[in-house]
């Protein structure tokens, strides 16, 4: 009996001690300034060094545009993977390139970074050291408008190591695994070998349905665009800097801030061993 409360106690302590931290708004990229009132939602969790991850993006961005933004919004979120050695550094190198561009080059230096994957893939990196592979990343950068020298600066810069880690943390809590992993409208569906039809035979159902949604038309008749994001892979200018930005070396990354945990649950953490010991007391009177 002693023993099973133990047990039942450990597995809460996790939840009640770790939290992940809350960022100021939804994380991922949204493709083409898709509408955040669209009826479908298509999340793709992707990592930068993954074959399937290339063939993923490809598919669902054709199926992005063949829906339109009004009827799809693709949000990307990314995943790096422990067993690819560089991932991480490359889900760095994406941030460091979507906050210096303001959004208008993330799509395309994805597309970059998945098209060369091998030249980080852990068996050509086995003798290259950390910061030639991240050297290399630099160097992709450049293509896209980021300096080298900016670029490795931004690699040690601890708000893009944060968004990051969270973006991850995010990804474990919607039980990520593996790349890809496809979303609809917050529903597991899909793979990297779908084709555009297999896609339109999930989607079109959706889209026409006429007996849950017999109220409301399915197709917005305004599309609200993404809050406090800039709408990336669209021909949208970017907002100019604000005066007092315009002379800082590392830029604020205010549009992935996150609010780390409070103190509840420290408090959480003591009831349940309270809750835990007013049994045991009980057994051993």
């Amino acid at each position: 009996m002693l023993i099973l409360l133990l047990v039942s106690f450990l597995s809460l302590v996790p939840d009640a001690v770790s939290a992940v931290p809350l960022p100021n708004r939804p994380l991922g990229f949204v493709y083409n300034c898709s509408c955040d009132n669209a009826p479908i939602k298509l999340s793709l969790f992707l990592e930068m060094l993954c074959p399937y991850s290339e063939r993923s993006d490809q598919m669902l961005r054709q199926v992005a545009d063949y829906y339109g933004p009004e009827r799809v919004q693709l949000t990307y979120h990314l995943f790096p993977l422990p067993y690819h050695i560089h991932s991480f550094s490359a889900s760095k190198a994406v941030h460091i390139v979507d906050l210096e561009t303001s959004g208008l080059k993330t799509f395309a230096f994805m597309t970059h970074m998945l098209t060369h994957r091998d030249q980080l893939s852990t068996g050509n990196t086995m003798n290259v050291t950390t910061d030639t592979a991240i050297r290399r990343m630099a160097t992709s950068a450049e293509r896209y408008g980021v300096t080298a020298s900016r670029f490795m600066s931004m690699m040690s810069n601890s708000d893009v190591e944060h968004i990051t880690r969270v973006g991850w943390k995010y990804a474990c809590t919607r039980r990520v695994t593996g790349t890809p992993i496809h979303f609809i409208n917050d529903i597991r569906r899909g793979d990297s070998s779908w084709t555009l039809q297999q896609w339109k035979d999930v989607i079109d159902p959706l889209l026409n349905d006429s007996t849950v949604f017999s109220n409301r038309t399915m197709i917005p008749s305004k599309c609200v665009r993404p809050a406090n994001r800039m709408c990336r892979h669209s021909n949208t200018p970017p907002e100019p800097p604000r005066p007092d930005q315009t002379s800082t070396n590392e830029p604020s990354v205010n549009r992935q801030t996150t609010t780390k945990p409070t103190g509840g649950s420290e408090r959480n953490y003591l009831n349940y061993i309270l809750l835990i010991m007013i049994p045991i007391v009980t057994l051993f009177k």
